[in-house]
């Protein structure tokens, strides 16, 4: 098609190449500046078809560049806030469940994903209730169990019927956003933007509450 316009305009190779080169130019420095070329585009499409074609692509280029990252951010972002409002959503049933159930739930991070499961023997642990995945972006970068750092094989918080719950906490790292999911002895769960500071916590859990 481009060929057909050329030799029907009868132009010189050179003149048409130039001509597309500074149209390619101007697109690129209205890139890098923001400016509108739209007036650019439009003198130089009189002269020639191909730098038209050319410089209609760039602005389509141009136009992606703008909008396209803007709605996959939008993306991720509805993403995350999805993942912390079921994260938080989690350690809430797992306490519900533990209440209604008259056992102990263990929430637990296995891989890349949390699951709440009933009480197991000491090789296996119980059929998993519950489960949410971690997203693909996110990193675990801190775990805590009354008031102790674990690491992520270790960290095994209970929810006991009475509806009181092991102390403690996870870190997780998704970008430049940090989400802490903190569980107080109360069986509490929150989602935070760091650890919540245990030290001055003594009440243990898994005992009855005196009201």
């Amino acid at each position: 098609f481009f060929l057909l316009r050329w030799k029907k305009a009868n132009l010189p190779l050179k003149v048409l190449g130039a001509t597309g080169l500074a149209c390619i130019a101007a697109g690129l420095e209205a890139i890098q500046h923001q400016r509108d070329f739209v007036v650019m585009l439009v003198g130089l499409s009189d002269m020639y078809y191909l730098p038209m074609v050319y410089g209609t692509l760039i602005w389509c280029a141009l136009f992606a560049s703008l909008i396209v990252p803007n709605l996959v951010g939008s993306r991720e972002t509805q993403r995350e806030r999805a993942f912390v409002s079921a994260l938080k959503r989690l350690a809430l049933d797992a306490r519900t469940r533990a209440i209604s159930d008259n056992q102990t739930l263990h929430l637990t991070l296995s891989g890349d994903r949390f699951s709440v499961s009933q009480d197991g023997d000491a090789k296996q642990r119980g059929a998993e209730i519950l489960g949410l995945d971690l997203l693909a972006s996110a990193r675990v970068s801190r775990c805590q169990l009354n008031g102790q750092d674990a690491s992520t094989a270790d960290w095994d918080l209970r929810f006991y019927p009475d509806g009181t719950a092991d102390q403690g906490g996870i870190e997780i790292e998704v970008g430049q956003n940090v989400y802490v999911l903190n569980v107080t002895a109360k069986g509490q769960g929150t989602v935070d933007d760091q650890l919540t500071d245990q030290s001055t916590v003594q009440w243990q859990a898994g005992t009855y509450e005196t009201r």
